[in-house]
């Protein structure tokens, strides 16, 4: 699935002014620091994280220095620590940074005190959050305690040293700055892998690399949702960000942020998108019109007591209404998929449908309108054994049919993505095998019980495991990207009856870690945006291929 390996955005925690302690330290109190957020009142209320393994504090003034404590000394949970976690949190994790890794990276507080957790998010939930918990200590008391080594009041790189502290933001939007483009972005030289033999392939055009959008997270998931010329991104800073863009300029419109605890996805019904997230085990939904004003103001459209959080969460739409697919359970074996239907302002028209309950909770499923029905795609995994399945619902969400085996013995390392042709279908997805990535897809047509063959494409790398795999249709070609093991991103076309088309190209820069890659068509060429980091800045990058 569109997942994981990645550290949420909690530089808001612990940046806010001290104005908001509530409780100062006693002189006698040192020992009941430990993973304690202090606040030095006599020195314009910079702020302290007393790490609880060594009793040493780090200081937090800036984004960056709070970046590196989340990098240092948060500590990986399971799924299934989380949700007991939910009810009781052990004592020697009183203080600690948790990160969902199994999730999609999401950071929590464990308050020393009482045990609690403290979901590390937006700007808000961290004025809150220090409000509640952030003592005030004296500078001849804060000075007692010993200051971690590397981690004093100073600036680590040069690039940061005008980083300003984070101003906190309570509105619901916020601005942001059109297309950046400085004289770092400079254009990369393609590298071109290997053609295969005896078959003439086209050359890409690849356009400049350009940096779109900073980010204050290493995974930021873009998904751009296209309607005509209507374009609209959805991305994760912590929180859901979404605004609409100029297919030309690329510059933002109005930016619509949601609190939230791992992302989501969108869709659009001509008119409107709607947004869907998870936040405290919930998936929330909110619809935005061309006008930019919500139509829904972020409800709950799915809420399931006692099954761990909703993962995998897509969005589909008959033009009219909106889809919503998700799953929830063990992150590791196997979980429920559900389906149901809400209106534009968020109202359920059905109660969920359980689909499948042996569904593979690291494989992303697909699901798509075709003019009557709805269509879903997922893998499922029994022991060791897995296969794909489809079955379809109406506009009501009326399941139509028990569902159908597609492919036994599947095996996709990635999300899968489905592509609607008339009355016929294709199914993409990756595997790996024998130290080697093949891209995979078969057409069917759900009236049929034959399928046709797999076709298969050696694409001569590793993909990494868990890849986001990005397929458009263009005409009568197919543009395909997905990243390598070494978290790079790659692309290649391929004709209507599965042949490759084009050599495969290296998208992203190779000095940079790459992932999260997003495929659209802007006036019959490919486009991409996708997530890239390195040692000191993250952003969402953005390139055309013709």
């Amino acid at each position: 699935m569109k997942k994981i390996n990645r550290i949420a955005s909690l530089a808001t925690i612990f940046i806010v002014s001290s104005l908001f302690a509530t409780s100062t330290l006693a002189t006698t109190d040192f020992d009941k620091l430990s993973g304690r957020i202090l606040l030095s009142v006599e020195d314009k209320g910079q702020a302290w994280y007393v790490e609880p393994k060594s009793s040493e504090r780090v200081f937090l003034g800036r984004p960056h220095d709070a970046f590196r404590v989340m990098q240092e000394f948060g500590l990986g949970i399971t799924e299934s620590d989380y949700s007991k976690f939910q009810k009781t949190v052990p004592q020697k994790l009183a203080g600690k940074i948790l990160l969902r890794v199994e999730s999609k990276g999401e950071a929590y507080f464990v308050d020393p005190l009482d045990l609690s957790l403290h979901y590390m998010g937006r700007p808000s939930d961290a004025l809150l959050l220090m409000r509640e918990l952030g003592l005030g200590i004296s500078k001849q008391n804060l000075a007692k305690i010993t200051v971690k080594e590397g981690f004093a009041e100073i600036f680590y790189n040069e690039d940061l040293k005008d980083e300003a502290p984070l101003e906190v933001i309570e509105a619901e939007t916020v601005p942001v700055q059109a297309l950046e483009e400085s004289v770092d972005d400079e254009e990369i030289i393609v590298e071109e892998i290997d053609d295969l033999a005896g078959i003439d392939l086209r050359d890409l055009e690849l356009g400049e690399i350009k940096k779109f959008k900073k980010t204050t997270v290493k995974s930021s998931f873009p998904v751009v949702v296209v309607d005509n010329d209507n374009y609209a991104l959805l991305w994760w800073d912590g929180f859901a960000a979404f605004s609409s863009f100029d297919s030309s300029s690329l510059a933002l419109d109005r930016v619509h942020s949601f609190s939230g605890s791992s992302p989501g996805d969108i869709a659009r019904n001509n008119i409107s998108q709607a947004i869907a997230w998870e936040k405290n085990c919930r998936v929330y939904a909110d619809v935005i019109n061309d006008l930019g004003n919500s139509l829904s103001e972020s409800k709950v459209v799915a809420s399931r007591v006692g099954e761990g959080c909703p993962a995998n969460i897509k969005l589909s739409s008959d033009a009219n209404n909106f889809a919503l697919l998700w799953t929830q359970g063990d992150a590791d074996e196997k979980a429920n998929m559900y389906f149901k239907i809400f209106t534009p302002k968020a109202i359920s028209v059905n109660a969920e449908i359980l689909i499948s309950d042996m569904v593979d909770p690291l494989i992303e499923p697909a699901i798509v309108w075709n003019g009557e029905a709805y269509v879903v795609v997922w893998q499922e995994k029994i022991d060791q054994e897995k296969a794909m399945y489809m079955a379809s619902f109406d506009a009501n969400g009326k399941q139509l049919d028990a569902k159908k085996l597609l492919i036994a013995n599947s095996d996709s390392v990635s999300n899968l993505e489905l592509i609607k042709i008339e009355n016929d279908y294709k199914l993409f997805w990756l595997e790996n095998k024998n130290e080697k990535s093949f891209v995979k897809l078969i057409s069917f047509n759900i009236e049929q019980t034959e399928l046709s063959e797999i076709n298969t494409i050696d694409i001569k790398m590793l993909v990494r495991e868990n890849s986001v795999l990005s397929v458009v249709r263009n005409n009568e070609q197919y543009g395909i990207s997905w990243e390598s093991d070494n978290k790079q991103i790659y692309f290649m076309e391929i004709n209507s009856d599965s042949s490759q088309s084009s050599s495969i190209n290296l998208i992203s820069d190779e000095n940079t870690e790459s992932t999260q890659a997003e495929l659209f068509v802007i006036d019959n060429s490919y486009a991409i945006f996708w997530q890239a980091n390195d040692d000191f800045s993250k952003a969402i990058y953005f390139r055309e291929i013709k």
